[in-house]
């Protein structure tokens, strides 16, 4: 394994110059137009370089950047190190987009998402057949299949019921042996940074304990109970994200959007301290990470310009680029 994780993260370094920097990105968001924003896109690589004659079609841009990337790191992630943790979060996202369709008749295209353990295609077909789903997805679509027949199914449902699903199944990858340690506190923390962001907006919309608990994620360092106990006593989100990550927690607003935001950056950190370590997932990690929060960015400053966003609004939305 050390000499393809060795390769790996040589190859990772020379794809890192080719990151977009906070310069450019600030070029985006202060484009006069949407054209001169895909302008920038297209200089910095995206696209082939090539400017769309519709800028418009930034989207398409974005999503083949984002399956380069994952194909990437599909062929140069050592195997066993936990990286299907990542094809996971592809896959559940991809099911989610495929139940809806089936039960509300919404159009799955602009949703499906390429890069998972398993095509989009054949998830499609396992769903249509009722088998070759796996322990973790299977019980999720069982339970979402019942609230059908009961008349109780509801998008949020389906949301809940494949989201638990995924954290488990993470959570058992994570279990095994040989595992990253680097992947299993990345999503140990990320299972917990997920329940503190739906604890604060579940007090947002005055929900209670049993409304959070159908979402609550498993995996984490922060049990049911204290979740329980902080409905009970009215306790802050600020609290609650400080046992997972102190730095700078105390200065973070309360709201929703604002501890998610904070959640993404407090992940970003959490694989810097190592990520030149060449010995470790972290160099691969890192880069996978750091571009994919760079599409993120890129894809939300270019829809906030396309639909007329003021500038300073749209630089509030902004994460940590890179670890």
């Amino acid at each position: 394994m050390t000499e393809g994780l060795l390769f790996a993260n040589a190859a990772v370094k020379t794809r890192e110059s080719g990151l977009m920097n906070a310069e450019k990105l600030g070029r985006i968001i202060e484009a006069d137009t949407l054209r001169d924003a895909v302008r920038v896109l297209a200089e910095a690589g995206y696209g082939g370089g090539s400017i769309p004659d519709d800028p418009n079609a930034f989207e398409d841009m974005l999503k083949a950047e984002e399956e380069a990337v994952e194909s990437f790191v599909a062929k140069s992630a050592p195997k066993g190190s936990g990286f299907e943790c990542f094809s996971a979060e592809r896959d559940y996202h991809n099911l989610k987009a495929l139940l809806k369709a089936e039960y509300y008749g919404v159009d799955p295209s602009e949703m499906i998402l390429k890069g998972g353990s398993v095509s989009p295609e054949t998830l499609k077909e396992r769903l249509k057949a009722g088998s070759g789903l796996g322990e973790f997805m299977g019980s999720a679509v069982d339970e979402i299949r019942l609230a059908y027949t009961e008349k109780a199914l509801t998008p949020r449902k389906i949301d809940c019921a494949a989201d638990r699903a995924m954290f488990r199944e993470i959570a058992a990858i994570t279990a095994g042996k040989g595992v990253s340690p680097a992947i299993r506190k990345f999503f140990r923390m990320k299972a917990d940074m997920t329940n503190v962001v739906t604890y604060a907006r579940c007090v947002a919309v005055g929900g209670g304990y049993s409304f959070f608990a159908e979402s609550f994620a498993e995996g984490g360092a922060i049990s049911k109970d204290i979740f329980e106990r902080a409905f009970r006593d009215g306790a802050d989100a600020i609290t609650l994200m400080r046992r997972v990550e102190d730095q700078s927690a105390a200065d973070v607003d309360s709201t929703p959007s604002e501890l998610e935001k904070y959640s993404d950056d407090a992940l970003t950190r959490l694989i810097s301290s190592a990520k030149a370590d060449m010995f470790t997932v972290q160099p691969i990690m890192g880069y996978y990470l750091g571009k994919k929060t760079e599409i993120k960015m890129l894809r939300i400053a270019l829809v906030c310009i396309k639909n007329g966003v003021p500038r300073e609004e749209i630089k509030k939305k902004m994460r940590k680029l890179y670890a």
